[in-house]
């Protein structure tokens, strides 16, 4: 599949996509289960004749076997009709893939349920991650929209820390929402409730779940028990929506809601995913308790831009080299697929805005000054360069694939003429 974005979004995309394509998040459900969990961008598309950023290639996805995670809940996940284990390994594999794109540097920060695919099997896959935000080799690249009935009180954020609490407490009513038929955990009924939008219902309703106040607040009338979920389960529910929803800092990460759904489902380590996704990220116990640490967002330090320099020189000489030896043959092209992008999700859902807008996002790269930092460099140069060569051919072929698709369109608007 490839994603051909607008003329005018090309130029704010171009940079971003390939540092998507630079720092992909291991895939878990992809590594043990060989089903994609995230379609993430993996090649460039460019004008074969300008060499002009046009889009990205992607792996395929029948979207037509899954459902949206809000429509999924309402429909599959009744507590009449499945057994508690399913919605609890359904919950378990949307918080694994979350904790993958965190653990890889990154954060979701729009966590629309449109974006959120479910199918048979309670397998969990993300699309449109190009509105993620992005940790680059040298700055961060934000996220453009948000979704309020997923955002908490002081707003996404703008650093990546910031963006990741966020994205634990959008988390958290995602998997309220799978465990309880679909119902979000703010609303609520009674003569002290907020009705309205969600964004009015998070900011002024306390969780009423958690020592409901007959006839006052007390949760939605046709919600299931919640008393009958496991205790576990209960306690980070507080966390996320009783004392994180004025401290950020208390709602569980996504690793902590994997290791308690996978106590309450009984589930394996290697069911439904994996845990492990590389040391590329810090956890986010360690980013909460650092302080004095923003930096402005596209910002880089010194030894970031020599070090991508040089390495940039040995890969352009590399490439120059094989070029020299001959381009290679092309190949058939496939059949390809234009995904389009609809922000803000459905229609009549407004945006919150943001009320923290202060700060600005961090290179953690920018502090690896000592000499091991310095001797891991040098072992991973060369896989880099071999990287930056395999992508140069990877994106020969797709300059010639690009030329189709861009000929086959032209042809379909003189069928249609």
């Amino acid at each position: 599949m490839v994603k051909i974005f607008e003329r005018e979004k090309c130029d704010e995309k171009a940079d971003k996509v390939r540092a998507m394509i630079a720092r992909p998040p291991i895939d878990p459900t992809y590594k043990h289960r060989n089903r994609r969990s995230m379609i993430w961008p993996t090649a460039v598309i460019e004008d074969p004749r300008t060499g002009d950023f046009l889009g990205y290639q992607m792996p395929y996805k029948d979207l037509d076997k899954q459902e949206n995670a809000q429509r999924y809940a309402r429909e599959n996940l009744l507590w009449d009709d499945s057994e508690p284990e399913v919605r609890y390994k359904t919950a378990l594999n949307l918080a694994i893939v979350v904790n993958a794109i965190h653990q890889q540097g990154h954060a979701m920060g729009d966590m629309n349920h449109q974006n959120i695919l479910i199918e048979k099997g309670g397998y969990v896959s993300l699309i449109d991650c190009d509105a993620f935000h992005i940790k680059g080799p040298e700055q961060i690249y934000s996220g453009e929209v948000f979704f309020s009935r997923y955002t908490p009180p002081e707003g996404r954020g703008n650093t990546l820390t910031e963006v990741r609490r966020s994205d634990r407490f959008g988390l958290g009513i995602h998997i309220f929402q799978l465990l309880m038929e679909g119902f979000h955990p703010f609303q609520a009924k009674g003569s002290g409730a907020t009705g309205g939008s969600f964004d009015d219902m998070i900011d002024g309703n306390e969780f009423p779940y958690e020592n409901p106040e007959p006839g006052e607040l007390e949760p939605h009338s046709r919600a299931p028990d919640y008393q009958s979920l496991p205790k576990g389960i209960r306690e980070q529910f507080g966390k996320c929506f009783v004392s994180g929803k004025a401290q950020p800092i208390t709602r569980p990460t996504p690793q902590t809601w994997i290791s308690t759904l996978r106590e309450a489902s009984g589930l394996a380590n290697d069911e439904g995913g994996t845990t492990d996704s590389g040391k590329e990220g810090s956890s986010e116990t360690e980013e909460d308790t650092r302080t004095g640490q923003s930096i402005r967002e596209g910002t880089t330090t010194r030894n970031q831009q020599s070090t991508g320099k040089k390495e940039n020189k040995e890969a352009e000489k590399s490439i120059r080299e094989l070029r020299a030896e001959g381009s290679p043959a092309s190949g058939s092209a496939t059949n390809a697929t234009t995904a389009t992008k609809t922000p803000g999700g459905a229609s009549g859902t407004t945006h919150r805005s943001q009320r923290h807008g202060g700060g600005s996002m961090q290179s953690d790269q920018g502090r690896a000054s000592s000499a091991s930092d310095s001797i891991q460099r040098q072992k991973t140069k060369a896989t880099q360069i071999g990287a930056t060569v395999a992508s140069e051919l990877r994106r020969t072929l797709i300059y010639i694939g690009g030329l189709l698709v861009i000929l086959m369109v032209i042809y379909a608007l003189l069928v249609a003429m």
